[in-house]
């Protein structure tokens, strides 16, 4: 499948991302239903995300999984952010 099986490389910082290889690579993610996110985030939400190479490989990708949702990297860095300022603030408390 076009898009799959490539390196996608990144540098991230607590401030975002500061390199991506290819630059048009995206990331697909699937939003787990409450109740399964809850409990095991590792396989509800993390096992789910995966780098694809470019905006035009993930629409192949789209169409045998129909239930991911496309985001750029930094889309998916600020989400991936949220989640673990909620977690860490949840424990925290």
């Amino acid at each position: 499948m076009p898009g799959y099986g490539f390196a996608v490389r990144l540098t991230v910082t607590p401030t975002g991302v500061t390199f991506l290889a290819p630059a048009g690579a995206v990331v697909s993610i699937v939003i787990p239903d409450t109740q399964a996110g809850c409990c095991n985030v590792r396989n509800s939400f993390c096992n789910q995300v995966h780098f694809i190479n470019s905006p035009q490989a993930s629409d192949a990708w789209r169409s045998i999984h129909p239930e991911a949702t496309i985001l750029s990297v930094e889309e998916a860095w600020s989400l991936g952010r949220a989640i673990a300022q909620r977690r860490l603030a949840y424990e925290q408390s």
